[in-house]
């Protein structure tokens, strides 16, 4: 590992770190916010002269839910699950009970896939209701003018009880590949493939139904050695470009996972409509975290919450990706971090440079929880070992984000 420093106003850089941020986060001198490589710094050091920069006790926090920048594959994995199948949700969780007969096994359970199915409709018909009738009855969904129609079995035709519920479709009017509905501020789209597995031998010829279930993803920039923090941030500059993208091995083939793009759709009146494919990320900002890269003249090291916020402002200056904000993990650490965005937002000159600060998020995470009133076994959490690191993170499966939307929404039937 390359240990070399450099003096810059007192304070040292690793020169594996300088030669990181000059190359790669400073390469572009038309889109630079500073007159100079040199002025970027002298800045920086300057901050940390004018501002209380010491460590706020040791490293001790411990946030399960936080994951790595260092290991992209589970970072794009809890960015893209902000949609969900319905179907696989109601399917091997127990919002069905896994009783004699319903149980799942290696094989397809037909009599619980039909449950899966009324049970869904069940959903359809407690979220959007039908001005008559029931969703299980539907045998075709189509748009008219700019409403939304269902024939029944019986051949009677029917509306949306809220005709505003139905915001997006794809494909044609009279026989669209999916339709879009809206619950409070939930989106729920309804797929058909007359040739599908599940489409084909559906009355409606649906294949799935995909629930929203927006959660932003907290990642840390926490990092163990120089090599490591260059990694991070590198990763979190193709996050924000819209770039991140993770090779791997499962089940003996080859992968790749990237970030879901939005998908594009027309609204109800014709015009587009665009629906989020990702959860937001948020950086969070402990002031008890050593940057190991950066450190003052008698070689302690400066939090990395400091050195974070100074090139965040450079990471997400064209942001093209998932939107990305911080979080101070404290009022200190807010404390910290807030003079640092102030001073890289007045001197930026570009009017697309947003950053916002988020406090007490934890706390209103447990408040939300607690609002919804959801029982704690139908809120399935899962632990992922990162190859690259020693510790585990807890993600929430995409199963469980499902049923907690729904559950928020009032929309699970009892």
């Amino acid at each position: 590992m390359n240990s070399e420093r450099r003096t810059i106003n007192s304070f040292q850089i690793a020169s594996e770190f300088c030669e990181f941020v000059n190359n790669e986060l400073l390469a572009v001198p038309e889109d630079l916010h500073f007159n100079s490589k040199e002025d970027f710094w002298n800045r920086f050091t300057a901050l940390l002269d004018q501002t209380n920069v010491t460590l706020a006790g040791s490293a001790t926090h411990n946030e399960a839910a936080d994951v790595s920048l260092l290991n992209p594959r589970y970072a794009l994995k809890a960015l893209n699950a902000r949609w969900g199948s319905l179907y696989s949700a109601l399917y091997h969780e127990s919002a069905i009970p896994h009783s004699a007969g319903l149980k799942t096994g290696q094989r397809y359970n037909v009599a619980r896939g039909t449950r899966v199915v009324s049970y869904a409709r069940e959903f359809l018909d407690s979220a959007f209701p039908l001005t008559e009738g029931s969703h299980k009855d539907a045998v075709s969904y189509m748009i008219y003018f700019q409403n939304l129609m269902v024939t029944l079995a019986d051949g009677s035709t029917v509306g949306l009880k809220t005709p505003s519920q139905f915001v997006a479709k794809s494909g044609p009017k009279s026989d669209p590949d999916a339709i879009v509905l809206r619950h409070s501020d939930i989106h729920v789209e309804i797929q058909f493939d007359r040739a599908g597995t599940n489409g084909a031998k559906d009355m409606a010829s649906v294949q799935d139904i995909l629930v929203e279930a927006p959660a932003r993803t907290v990642l840390s920039c926490d990092a163990q050695t120089i090599s490591e923090k260059c990694e991070i941030l590198r990763n979190l500059q193709a996050l924000a470009s819209g770039k991140l993208k993770a090779k791997f091995q499962r089940e003996g083939k080859n992968k790749t996972r990237r970030l879901h793009r939005n998908t594009d759709l027309t609204a109800r009146d014709g015009s587009d409509y665009t629906v989020e494919g990702c959860n937001p990320a948020v950086l969070r900002m402990h002031a008890s975290s050593a940057c190991p890269a950066v450190s003052d003249s008698n070689g302690n090291p400066l939090p990395g919450a400091v050195v974070d916020a100074a090139l965040f402002s450079l990471i997400t200056r064209n942001q093209r990706g998932t939107n990305i904000e911080l979080m101070a993990s404290s009022q200190h650490a807010y404390e910290l971090i807030n003079p640092v965005i102030e001073m890289f937002q007045s001197h930026s000159d570009s009017d697309d440079l947003t950053i916002e600060l988020l406090k007490d998020y934890q706390n209103d995470v447990k408040e939300d929880r607690q609002s919804a009133d959801i029982p704690a076994q139908q809120l399935p959490w899962i632990r992922v070992a990162e190859e690259e690191l020693r510790n585990t993170v807890t993600l929430a499966t995409q199963n469980g984000a499902v049923l907690r939307a729904i559950h928020q929404h009032g929309g699970m039937p009892h």
